[in-house]
C-alpha cells in the first residue's frame, strides 16, 4: 500500500475527505518528529507501537568515495518499536 492508497482508504473508513486524510497524516508525522526530536517517545497503545530516538555515539567510519577514515559525529536516530497486539495480529 503506497500513501495515495493509505490516504483513499482512511478517507473512506472515516468518512472525511482525501484531503483532510492526508492533512491528518501529515500532522501526525509532524507531531512524532517533533516529540523524537525533543527528547520524547510517542506510543500509540495497542495497535501500533512506539516511535522512539536513541543517541548514536561518536564513531570512525569510511568514506566510500575516498576511501579515507571519517568521524561520524553523535546523531539522533529514530526507530520505531512493534506493539505486541500488532505482533500477535501478524502471526
Amino acid at each position: 500500500m503506497n500513501a495515495s492508497e493509505l490516504i483513499t482508504e482512511i478517507a473512506e473508513r472515516t468518512g472525511v475527505t482525501k484531503t483532510i486524510a492526508k492533512k491528518m497524516i501529515e500532522v501526525q508525522a509532524e507531531i512524532i518528529a517533533e516529540q523524537l526530536q525533543a527528547g520524547n517517545s510517542v506510543t500509540i497503545h495497542g495497535s501500533l507501537g512506539s516511535f522512539k530516538s536513541k543517541e548514536i555515539a561518536e564513531k570512525m567510519g569510511r568514506n566510500p568515495k575516498e576511501n579515507k577514515p571519517q568521524l561520524i559525529p553523535v546523531h539522533i536516530k529514530p526507530y520505531f518499536q512493534v506493539s505486541i497486539t500488532l505482533k500477535k495480529a501478524l502471526n
